[in-house]
């Protein structure tokens, strides 16, 4: 039995459908966040029906991600396909039961639904949303600082650098947008600096929140490649 848990579980790690199906829950759930927002911006009547606590929330998560569907979905898939390539039978001429191949592989699937549970719950709770933004915006300004310290390479420049760069890249955009002039639209908006203002408080709207994260893991591997790149430019 033990053998065969841990054939699934390994197994489990390489379903292409565990991935699939939970990103696709996860962003069902954002996709309802952001109806609610655009429904309560249009109408005051509207806001306060959609205006939920953290639990309530919480609680609809699984309805607004299509959840028992889903994870339902996964699971055939997952057991099927042992049936489709045989996987079954070559276990069974190893000497396996059939009741501890059953009780294996509904283990290994209970398992994997929790884990898709947990994930879509921590994605449709907001609170934790957005602390785990908040991470991914600081390890952007992280991979900042790491870039100019290695280009750098001296404390007083570099401490110089991580707070005049990124205020001079802010300044640089305001001017562009100035220039631009461009409706509901702005440059500074897109920049790392303001992305830990905006995403410091619970009632930074989804599409805000969205921008932020992807934003930061747009930033993280740019300059995580230039600084290597300059790097290794610069003679020891």
């Amino acid at each position: 039995m033990n053998n065969l848990l841990k054939l699934e579980f390994t197994r489990l790690k390489r379903q292409k459908s565990f991935y699939v199906c939970t990103v696709i829950m996860v962003a069902l759930i954002f996709l309802s966040m952001l109806t609610a927002n655009a429904l309560a911006n249009a109408s005051p009547e509207i806001a306060a029906e959609f205006k939920a606590s953290g639990i309530e929330s919480l609680v609809g998560g699984m309805n607004n991600s299509s959840f028992a569907l889903i994870a339902s979905i996964f699971a055939v898939l997952f057991v099927c396909e042992d049936y489709d390539q045989q996987i079954v039978k070559n276990i069974y001429a190893r000497g396996y039961s059939r009741k501890s191949v059953y009780l294996s592989k509904m283990i290994s699937v209970l398992a994997a639904t929790s884990v898709m549970f947990i994930i879509v719950e921590l994605g449709n709770f907001k609170f934790l949303a957005v602390v785990g933004t908040q991470y991914v915006v600081a390890m952007a300004n992280i991979a900042l600082a790491f870039a100019i310290a290695s280009v750098l390479r001296r404390n007083g420049g570099s401490i110089a650098g991580i707070i005049l760069a990124p205020m001079l890249v802010g300044v640089v955009c305001g001017l562009a947008d100035s220039f631009l002039n461009i409706e509901d639209f702005t440059l500074t908006s897109l920049w790392l600096s303001n992305f830990m203002t905006d995403v410091s408080t619970l009632a930074v709207s989804t599409e805000r929140m969205l921008v932020c994260l992807v934003g930061s893991l747009i930033y993280i591997p740019v300059f995580v490649i230039a600084g290597l790149y300059f790097n290794k430019k610069i003679e020891l």
